[in-house]
């Protein structure tokens, strides 16, 4: 799990240089899950659609926060990714929701898709996408992953 949030620095320090002053970046890591092995660029195309879709169209900065946590009942990883970005109305919250199983190429939405899919098919289904946003406040988006690996 630590090389997946070392990507995210990575990732996050080339946008600000794209982006200077326009966004921070708050890495909550529960110390213990640093070792823990999950699948590669979960965490990346959900930085990137709070970026891009949260981020950039907000007026002045804004923050984007990675949470990754144990569940203290059952062994598994929780990740949340959340922004204060612009957020989205109820009906396009629903449209996305609808439309995550498949890839519609005239509507975008590939990053989350491809994300979803990895998660359900290495996962299984209780491990798919959680999305929840309102307009002026921002999106959250959360899995929750088994610990099918040992830590090393």
């Amino acid at each position: 799990m630590d090389q997946e949030v070392a990507h995210i620095q990575h990732y996050v320090r080339v946008q600000s240089i794209r982006f200077p002053d326009k966004f921070s970046v708050h890495y909550i890591v529960d110390p213990a899950l640093e070792q823990r092995m999950m699948l590669k660029l979960l965490l990346q195309p959900l930085v990137e659609n709070a970026m891009i879709h949260g981020i950039q169209p907000k007026n002045g900065p804004g923050t984007i926060t990675i949470m990754i946590r144990q569940d203290q009942d059952e062994a598994r990883m929780n990740v949340l990714v959340l922004d204060d970005g612009v957020g989205m109305d109820q009906e396009r919250l629903e449209q996305l929701k609808e439309r995550l199983p498949e890839v519609n190429p005239t509507a975008g939405g590939y990053g989350i898709h491809n994300v979803n899919e990895r998660l359900l098919l290495h996962y299984g289904a209780a491990s798919q996408l959680e999305m929840d946003s309102r307009v002026g406040g921002g999106t959250r988006i959360s899995f929750s992953i088994p610990f099918l690996e040992e830590s090393p």
